[in-house]
């Protein structure tokens, strides 16, 4: 399996994301502390990140995971979402942010945005009877 690590460099401080092959996450995390990385997230590595095809002219020349940057006041930080399960409480309201991603077409320009962490997005949603509804 590969795994995509997303952290931060111990020694500089600066973000750091690494490509690794491992039986399971756990694996990918200590391979990435290994190498002095503070974990953010870990991806799995699916086949269609491996081989995606453009969903608007067919091209294979897709640029399959690309940080979408919201920029405010000097800081660079991953786009992101938030939901919360529980979102009329004053505290404890189950926020969930999970970083976005792009997919761009290299052929067509054709970019698509998608979750990193989808589970976790519909573990929030579903939680409380669904009560963004």
């Amino acid at each position: 399996m590969h795994y995509r690590v997303i952290g931060t460099d111990e020694g500089t401080g600066n973000p750091r994301e690494l490509l690794v092959d491992a039986e399971s996450a756990g694996e990918a995390i200590d391979q990435a502390r290994g190498q002095a990385v503070r974990v953010r997230s870990v991806t799995e590595m699916t086949e269609k990140d491996a081989t995606p095809h453009c969903l608007r002219c067919g091209s294979a020349k897709v640029i399959p995971r690309v940080w979408v940057l919201d920029r405010d006041e000097g800081f660079d930080e991953n786009l992101s979402v938030r939901i919360y399960s529980n979102p009329h409480a004053m505290i404890f309201t189950g926020r969930e942010d999970v970083e976005l991603c792009a997919r761009i077409c290299g052929e067509c320009g054709h970019a698509e945005l998608f979750a990193n962490n989808p589970a976790a997005l519909w573990s929030a949603y579903e939680a409380h009877g669904r009560a963004f509804q």
